[in-house]
């Protein structure tokens, strides 16, 4: 069917890419969809509870959005982003490192790097985020989850992962194989 010379199925799908989008009135107040909204008051929780939160979904449930606009409001707060080819022990580092405005060259000793990074976050108060944290849930290379679990173990700061519900599959499927420490840390899943 066409609509004025569009396509009303592509018209159909572009109102509601707008509707989904977050957007800006005026006084710069930002609007967001409930599911956005519902996950950022997930992680206010989080950071003033220094509590480790779950935040699963499909591809394009502004899980991102959600975390971005989260870190921009809450003050000290981090997001760092992971990707393949940050997906080990060093990447984590890395990104964390970079999140946390840290020059840590480009393949510095992981133990080093790790300790400068929790001896300043250690009591701080501050809230990580890590977006895509699924990408670490590989079966004998999740190295880079428990890393993450140290660090908070180590510093008591508010953690919340971000990714899709394999992620959190992988976690809560292998808790007799490794993951229980992970697991229990976690006080609560979105998804």
């Amino acid at each position: 069917m066409k609509d004025g010379g569009k396509d009303l199925v592509a018209h159909l799908v572009d109102e509601s890419r707008i509707e989904q989008t977050p957007r800006a009135e005026e006084g710069g107040k930002r609007i967001m969809p409930e599911i956005a909204m519902q996950s950022v008051a997930v992680i206010r929780h989080a950071a003033a509870r220094g509590d480790h939160v779950v935040i699963t979904g499909p591809s394009g449930t502004l899980k991102t959005t959600a975390a971005l606009a989260a870190a921009a409001e809450i003050a000290g707060s981090l997001y760092a982003c992971i990707n393949m080819a940050n997906a080990s022990q060093w990447g984590v580092v890395k990104v964390v490192g970079e999140a946390m405005g840290l020059s840590l060259g480009e393949r510095p000793n992981v133990s080093i790097s790790f300790g400068k990074i929790e001896s300043i976050l250690r009591r701080s108060g501050r809230l990580l985020i890590v977006d895509n944290f699924d990408k670490l849930a590989c079966w004998r290379k999740d190295a880079g989850l428990h890393l993450l679990r140290d660090l908070q173990d180590s510093t008591g700061i508010g953690m919340v992962w971000v990714g899709t519900a394999a992620g959190a599959r992988y976690i809560r499927d292998r808790r007799e194989q490794g993951m229980e420490s992970i697991y229990a840390k976690i006080g609560l899943w979105l998804d």
